[in-house]
């Protein structure tokens, strides 16, 4: 049997290049006007080379988002929460803490949003991230399992909701939370309340 040779130095730092020249392109075109022409050129490698270590530009997009991932530092939500308003605090907890630590997820989520529908499905999430909302699906379930939460509303649906009460206040057009802890804070507490009442 044989074993997998080791990679190369240089394969590491030319697929560190391709990465931070992809994040910077990423974040200022957005997945669909990022060529791989533009992106070869700006990291100052063959395009073969691209294709070589990430397959497709589909996969270097998910990519680029779990390393961005891999960096932050967030609390995994609670499988099996004791009810739903500690359900509630700690998913929009999570959420503020890592799109404030990491501004740039932030970006690439917006760029997300504004994809067409061929792309969206396929570069939006990363199932296996232990910060993905997909991770909110095993607590709701549990909470309907054992009563806490209607067992007739779609988890899937849920989640979705949530991600857009939240990303309202973390969105801030108006600039009501930038500069404003207080009310953020405020923001929340109002949030699970209503949340909580809805549900």
């Amino acid at each position: 049997m044989s074993k997998t040779r080791p990679q190369r130095p240089s394969a590491d730092i030319t697929r560190d290049k391709i990465l931070q020249a992809a994040l910077q392109l990423f974040m200022q075109y957005g997945f669909a006007g990022t060529s791989m022409g533009k992106l070869a050129e700006k990291a100052k490698v063959n395009q073969t080379l691209i294709f070589h270590h990430f397959g497709n530009k589909k996969q270097l997009w998910q990519q680029v988002k779990a390393t961005i991932l891999g960096s932050v530092k967030a609390s995994p939500i609670n499988s099996e929460p004791k009810n739903l308003h500690q359900f509630l605090c700690e998913v929009i907890e999570q959420r503020v803490s890592i799109y404030t630590k990491c501004p740039k997820l932030k970006r690439l989520i917006s760029w997300q949003k504004l994809e067409s529908t061929q792309n969206k499905q396929s570069i939006i999430s990363i199932p296996n991230s232990p910060i993905s909302p997909l991770k909110w699906i095993a607590p709701i379930q549990f909470l309907q399992e054992t009563k806490l939460l209607n067992p007739k509303l779609k988890p899937e649906l849920l989640v979705v909701w949530l991600i857009a009460s939240i990303d309202g206040m973390l969105d801030d057009d108006l600039a009501l939370f930038k500069n404003n802890p207080r009310s953020q804070k405020q923001y929340i507490n109002m949030l699970v309340d209503s949340l909580a009442k809805g549900l």
